[in-house]
């Protein structure tokens, strides 16, 4: 979360030439992130990432001084809102921490402690085609509502699925690409 550790994200992915999205972690300084990616950046903390047929809505899920996540009221009322002006827009909400059970039982202890406040929200609007976060540093998939529910794997190392316990998996640094579809679907 460091100033240092920013700047050496921003030079990776600016290298891309691509649009993006910054979404805080729970290890995340937010004046670190203020600093780099500044408003008017192609990579920003802005909450809406305009794809043309898909928007991609962040959300901070950092709750201040805990490991955990915490969609806070200010977090759900902004979402609200996005969701009302989104339009035609396929939706893609994204954050850190998981709203699900990823069959973890230690990850599954530290992840969205409130995480079926934004699942209503994925029954209510037809146009939320999916979720993705991070936070649990393997890929993980799953449905609820009809909606895919992504994790990605973590940049630095992975850790065990399925484990009750800490535990690191062999296998490298990945990630998780996404193709958005115009119908909607999510290709991954």
């Amino acid at each position: 979360g460091s100033a240092a550790a920013c700047q050496r994200v921003a030079e990776g992915l600016r290298a891309l030439n691509l649009p993006g999205q910054i979404l805080p972690g729970n290890h995340d300084e937010p004046a670190a992130l203020l600093q780099t990616f500044a408003p008017g950046d192609p990579l920003s903390l802005a909450r809406v990432l305009d794809l043309g047929a898909w928007q991609v809505i962040g959300l901070d899920s950092r709750e201040p001084g805990a490991v955990s996540g915490h969609l806070c009221e200010a977090e759900l009322s902004a979402l609200d809102a996005t969701l009302a002006d989104a339009g035609d827009a396929w939706i893609l909400l994204a954050f850190h921490h998981p709203p699900v059970s990823v069959n973890c039982a230690w990850l599954d202890a530290i992840g969205l402690n409130n995480g079926q406040a934004l699942l209503d929200r994925l029954g209510a609007n037809a146009r939320v085609a999916g979720v993705i976060s991070g936070h649990v540093h393997h890929a993980f998939e799953t449905m609820y509502a009809g909606r895919r529910v992504l994790t990605a794997p973590g940049v630095s190392v992975q850790f065990l699925a399925g484990s009750n316990d800490f535990a690191i998996a062999s296998g490298p640094p990945a990630f998780r690409w996404l193709d958005l579809c115009p119908d909607g679907t999510i290709q991954t």
